[in-house]
């Protein structure tokens, strides 16, 4: 395939300063943690200081949060030393990535980094919104001569990506393997060719040197997967494969008959495993096309029927929608759906019955899917004057239930309304000390915040303790709780790159700030 000279896979990200401050300042921080931390003012600080010259390896801080499947997921906040290393890396090479991830003739991903209005951020992963014009237009377009539909997913994406493949991407397996060496400690080879082996010691970097996975979490890892699916991608259009609509590592391929589907399933099952990458076989399929629906629970939901008047839409109303769309996702076993409810919901005027009783509902489904909590204070608090007073009943039941379940996302959300809304709950330092074998870093750091609000010394000085038993640990492990100790403990007792962040003031945590 000939592929247009310097074509970028992001042309509308081509100023390389936006690009690092998106991915260093706003995209180190899951969104599906609670929105008190950010990266900003670690920003301000790698703008006046160099980078450190050699690549250093850190372990990171795991967070589970439920899925919209109701199974939870590992999601991951890196180390600021290694992050940056990485961001500036990126930084560094943008161009060359740039043009990479370009090299399709066309492109088949709709879900990836890309600029938003009005944002600092430049990832975030909505519900196949990007570009969704194209993309619907595309998928009426490749269904005039469609017989089949296949459905494809590479099992275990980010978790699979195999560091090496890096550089097999983007100079091929040969090259990289010839000339693997460490370029980062040893720049007498060309910066032109030496970068694609740099990526991959410096993407290790962020998961404490180990070659297998990404992190799910900070949007670095969006780019870097692009580099490998997109040349997928390639290989896919030179064996002529072009009707094809992928969202990150999710592949729909409109096929002409069923030969055509088997062949697009054989190739792709290839090319993944070039890359040592699988196809996810329970979620891989071949439809007859009159037999396959895309995701029509958006366009049931938005058939429903709201009053066309200018009057209030009372609770009966918003009731049923919202019970609409439970069973809607209980059916399709998804509760993406009740998200997108939510968002629909929060666009339409109530009246102050309505309000008061769709804010008590919507946090006693949330008591038992906690996949909603990052979305309740945006799209749910928001038709309340004053939230305390529901959060006063809902709290308490909260933290039994997730005491009892060891959901941690739940517990970390749960501190956090109690510390923005200053609520008090009954927590012991029996709970304490539940909170602490969950060995869940975010939970363990906001329910410290709670006890220093409530000035609660005595589970203020187990948490301590706690902390200083830690950094006698490995460093590895003191990596994954790095948050709660920069906030805990005095800056003598980090390690060298905390304590220097630490003694310029630099802020992850801010209850105040609003992502």
């Amino acid at each position: 395939m000939t592929n247009e000279p310097g074509k970028l896979g992001y042309p509308d990200l081509t100023k390389i300063e936006y690009v690092f401050d998106a991915l260093l300042g706003h995209g180190m921080f899951t969104d599906k943690l609670p929105p008190c931390f950010a990266s900003e003012d670690f920003l301000k600080f790698a703008r006046q200081n160099s980078i450190p010259l050699k690549s250093k390896n850190h372990g990171y801080i795991e967070y589970r949060a439920v899925r919209h499947t109701n199974v939870p997921r590992q999601l991951v906040i890196p180390h600021p030393e290694s992050y940056w290393q990485l961001c500036h890396h990126i930084k560094e090479n943008w161009q060359r990535i740039n043009e990479h991830i370009g090299k399709p003739q066309k492109k088949f991903n709709f879900t990836h980094v890309r600029e938003i209005k009005n944002q600092k951020f430049i990832f975030k992963m909505n519900y196949k919104a990007v570009d969704k014009w194209k993309n619907e237009e595309l998928a009426i377009d490749y269904s005039f001569s469609c017989q089949y539909v296949v459905s494809a997913d590479i099992s275990a994406c980010f978790p699979s990506i195999y560091s090496h493949s890096i550089p097999w991407a983007i100079k091929g397996k040969k090259w990289a393997k010839d000339s693997r060496f460490p370029t980062w400690d040893n720049r007498n080879r060309d910066g032109e060719d030496a970068w694609p082996n740099d990526l991959d010691i410096i993407s290790r970097s962020v998961k404490d040197g180990e070659t297998n996975g990404l992190l799910i979490g900070p949007h670095s890892s969006n780019i870097i997967s692009e580099i490998i699916l997109t040349q997928i991608d390639c290989k896919l259009q030179d064996k002529g494969f072009l009707k094809v609509i992928r969202h990150i590592d999710d592949y729909i391929f409109y096929a002409k008959d069923e030969l055509e589907a088997q062949n697009f399933l054989r190739t792709l099952d290839v090319e993944l495993k070039y890359f040592e990458l699988l196809l996810n076989a329970k979620k891989t399929k071949i439809d007859s096309f009159f037999d396959y629906t895309s995701d029509d629970w958006v366009s049931q939901l938005n058939q429903f029927q709201f009053p066309f008047t200018d009057n209030a839409i009372g609770f009966t109303t918003i009731n049923s929608f919202v019970d609409y769309a439970l069973k809607l996702s209980l059916k399709i076993n998804n509760y993406a759906v009740v998200n997108y409810a939510i968002k629909l919901i929060a666009g339409k005027n109530l009246s102050v019955r309505a309000k008061r009783l769709y804010i008590k509902k919507m946090l006693q489904i949330a008591l038992n899917h906690p996949y909603l909590l990052p979305l309740t204070e945006k799209y749910v608090f928001t038709f309340a004057e004053d939230i305390a007073p529901f959060l006063n009943d809902f709290l308490p039941c909260l933290l039994k239930k997730t005491l009892d379940q060891g959901t941690t996302d739940s517990l970390s959300f749960l501190f956090y309304y109690a510390v923005k809304y200053d609520l008090k709950i009954n927590f012991t330092i029996d709970n304490a000390k539940e909170i602490i074998v969950l060995n869940d870093c975010i939970s363990i750091l906001l329910a410290c915040k709670y006890a220093e609000k409530q000035e609660n010394k005595d589970i203020l000085n187990l948490f301590y303790d706690y902390a200083k038993k830690i950094i006698n640990f490995t460093k590895r492990e003191q990596d994954q709780y790095w948050l709660f100790l920069y906030e805990i403990l005095e800056a003598k007792h980090l390690d060298s790159f905390l304590k220097k962040l630490k003694e310029e003031n630099i802020r992850f945590y801010d209850i105040e700030y609003d992502r």
